[in-house]
């Protein structure tokens, strides 16, 4: 049975790990023998299309967008995936399987970012689903139902570093240090500037009864 991949420009790249167990499904054994002996008379694909925001219904933004609240994230690519199905010269678009097809999506470039999450969401009659979420270049995913996709992300919260914590730890431990070694200083000096206090009093009252006596 004949299967294939199609990628349009500019949309997510995809493929399929059992799309070729799923074709065999697809096709009745009346539909084989029509197109028996004749060339290119059957053909399976799966194809994705990048959609442009204002190429979404505002009914498909809604169902998802509780979700992209949910998770914190942002719509980054809208694209539509669909699985198509020729017999001789018609050709139908196929909507729900008879079992799941596992897929791959590749995230686009454009939302690659250091610190990013992915997710993998589609919108199928007004229904929002979370098929998948990683933060790799890859999402992998299971569908019987194909319409609207979504890959959504979610940049880590902003806040100190591990490396400025540590920093303020380290500048913290050293005025500390610092700080022990003034007072360790002070209490060396103490002794000292008390004897010499001590000294000065005993000459200035030896000196005193020496000129009494005089």
């Amino acid at each position: 049975m004949p299967f294939e991949v199609r990628v349009n420009k500019g949309a997510p790249s995809i493929s399929s790990s059992n799309l070729g167990s799923v074709a065999q499904k697809l096709v009745t054994s009346e539909e084989k023998g029509c197109a028996a002996g004749a060339e290119n008379g059957l053909l399976v694909w799966l194809e994705s299309t990048l959609l442009a925001s204002e190429d979404v219904t505002p009914a498909e933004k809604e169902a998802l967008s509780s979700m992209l609240t949910k998770l914190d994230a942002k719509a980054g690519t809208w694209f539509d995936l669909s699985l198509y199905k020729r017999v001789l010269d018609q050709t139908t678009q196929v909507h729900e399987l008879p079992e799941a097809l596992s897929f791959s999506v590749s995230v686009p470039k454009s939302l690659k970012k250091e610190g990013r999450t992915f997710y993998l969401l589609s919108v199928h009659e007004g229904k929002g689903e979370l098929l998948a979420e990683g933060t790799g270049d890859v999402l992998e995913a299971k569908s019987d139902r194909f319409s609207t996709y979504l890959i959504a992300y979610a940049d880590t919260s902003s806040g100190s570093s591990p490396d400025s914590k540590d920093g303020a730890k380290n500048s913290s431990s050293q005025t500390t240090a610092s700080s022990k070694q003034g007072i360790a200083r002070t209490a060396d000096a103490l002794p000292r500037y008390g004897l010499a206090v001590l000294l000065v009093a005993i000459c200035t009252t030896t000196l005193g009864t020496w000129i009494r006596r005089e």
